[in-house]
């Protein structure tokens, strides 16, 4: 068994399941399956609760540049199931893609599991975009300057330390800018985790 939410380390088996669930897909996404291989994937964070036992990457930065289109579509790739040891049934495993980046998984059921990556099923993915309905809430806080620079589909809602905020825009490492409800806009790193206030407007950090 295994806790998914006490390391940092991108275990072989998470980089596994993705080459597998990746390997069924159409040849349009097949850059998914790209980067994994070229070893996109430098660490896993845990810093936001508006998901459920949600596993962030961070990424090697010598890669990063190779794969990151903030003008790509974000979605979920939704429908891929694992099957686990521990309850002995297939669990939903979502798929996180942002500016064409793997950005994260979840399991939705469980953070404790024991998953056979090598037995799973992938017969109903489909992508679900997402962000858009994020970005409609803050887009009255964004100057047109800032609203040029934004891809909506790269917004959406995080929870950290019991605080909302908006992602808007991903740093070639992992760490990213985003807003509050107030317009205020602020540099989220993840290793050291820090949330630090930028004093400046927004279109000036995109």
């Amino acid at each position: 068994m295994f806790n998914l939410f006490k390391r940092s380390k991108v275990e072989d088996w998470e980089k596994q399941m993705l080459l597998n669930i990746f390997s069924d897909l159409s040849s349009d996404l097949s850059y998914l399956k790209s980067q994994i291989k070229d070893g996109i994937l430098k660490s896993v964070s845990f810093n936001t609760k508006v998901i459920p036992n949600y596993v962030g990457f961070r990424y090697n930065p010598e890669v990063i540049g190779k794969y990151r289109d903030e003008n790509k579509k974000s979605y979920i790739l939704k429908g891929a199931k694992v099957y686990d040891k521990l309850s002995r049934s297939y669990l939903d495993v979502d798929i996180y893609v942002l500016a064409g980046t793997v950005a994260g998984y979840a399991t939705l059921v469980s953070s404790n599991v024991n998953l056979d990556v090598s037995n799973y099923k992938v017969s109903d993915l489909s992508c679900i975009p997402f962000g858009a309905n994020d970005y409609d809430r803050i887009s009255h806080l964004l100057s047109k300057e800032a609203r040029k620079k934004i891809n909506p589909d790269n917004v959406y809602e995080v929870e950290l330390d019991g605080e909302k905020y908006f992602h808007v825009k991903e740093l070639p490492d992992g760490d990213f800018i985003g807003i509050d409800l107030n317009g205020k806009v602020y540099k989220f790193s993840h290793d050291p985790y820090e949330i630090c206030e930028i004093n400046k407007a927004l279109e000036f950090v995109l």
